[in-house]
């Protein structure tokens, strides 16, 4: 064994336990808590989106689905947090899980990260994931994967800001008892 191969060893070996004092944990957004504006919309996100649940729960009794609309969920947090009080952004990439083509039809599906900003700063962030079968060109998959992707992202953001108050509660009582 030579000394590249030595070189090249060190660069892969990997530390058990690392010291804490190595990460910042400053640097995190998920460490900055909720202000109190955020705290009420967001709890007022979740009346709003449990009642959405009840109504269409009573209605359709057969079909017990979990999932809203994107669209009642997007014009709830409008309703909540005010047209220009939050934001999605892309994360930018988009990574392919599988690509099949089988006899000039497509089967795709990818996933992409989106983060949701409050106009007070609080941060989620979430994964979607986009699926399509049996579509005709590559491009017309990729782009509807894309489309499927983002949405699911920024739906899975707005039902997961009630957990958000949830882990800032239990960090704070974490504090607490140190």
């Amino acid at each position: 064994m030579d000394s590249s191969d030595s070189e090249s060893l060190d660069a892969c070996q990997s530390e058990l336990f690392p010291k804490e004092l190595k990460f910042d944990l400053f640097d995190d957004f998920s460490i900055i808590k909720p202000s109190e504006w955020a705290i009420t919309r967001i709890g007022w996100l979740q009346t709003k989106i449990d009642r959405l649940h009840r109504s269409r729960n009573s209605v359709q009794r057969r079909y017990l689905k979990r999932e809203l609309e994107n669209q009642k969920l997007i014009s709830t947090a409008n309703q909540v947090f005010g047209f220009n009080g939050w934001s999605s952004v892309l994360d930018g990439s988009f990574e392919m899980s599988e690509c099949a083509e089988e006899d000039g039809r497509f089967k795709m599906k990818v996933l992409t990260t989106v983060k949701l900003i409050l106009k007070d700063g609080t941060t989620c962030s979430a994964t979607g994931t986009g699926r399509t079968q049996n579509a005709s060109g590559r491009a017309q998959a990729l782009s509807k994967c894309k489309k499927e992707a983002i949405n699911d992202a920024i739906r899975r953001c707005i039902e997961s800001l009630p957990n958000l108050l949830l882990e800032s509660q239990d960090r704070k009582q974490t504090f607490k008892d140190y």
